[in-house]
This record gives structure tokens, sequence and C-alpha cells, in this order.
């Protein structure tokens, strides 16, 4: 995964996130939770977004019977 663009939702805990593999492009919304409003994402964000991609790729219906 290769980071294209990403974009921040100044005052909202929230950024847009384009990544490319393979020549594939992904899109995903990252929001966080704070106290206090805050511009800056978390320190781990890239991990958020892998965990995102992740999830966009599995099989949601793997555990319904």
């Amino acid at each position: 995964m290769k980071l294209a663009f990403a974009v921040l939702h100044l005052g909202k805990n929230g950024m847009e996130v384009i990544t490319e593999d393979n020549g594939r492009r992904r899109h995903c919304n990252l929001t966080w939770n704070t106290q206090t409003p805050t511009d800056l994402p978390p320190e781990d964000w890239p991990g958020m977004v892998q965990g995102e991609l992740n999830f966009q790729d599995s099989d949601r219906t793997a555990f319904i019977r």
C-alpha cells in the first residue's frame, strides 16, 4: 500500500485517504474521537487506514449463518 494523498478536515476530527496498490486506488474515510477537537490525526493513522482497507476486503457474511 502506498499513500497517494490525504485530506484533513480541519476542526472535524476526520480525514480522507487515498492509497494506491498495484495501480488500484482505494478510498478510506477516517474519524477519531478526542475530548477536544483537533486537526492532528492520531499517530497510528496509517494502521487505521490498513485496518479499514482490510475490512473492505473481508467477507462480511462469513459469520452469518
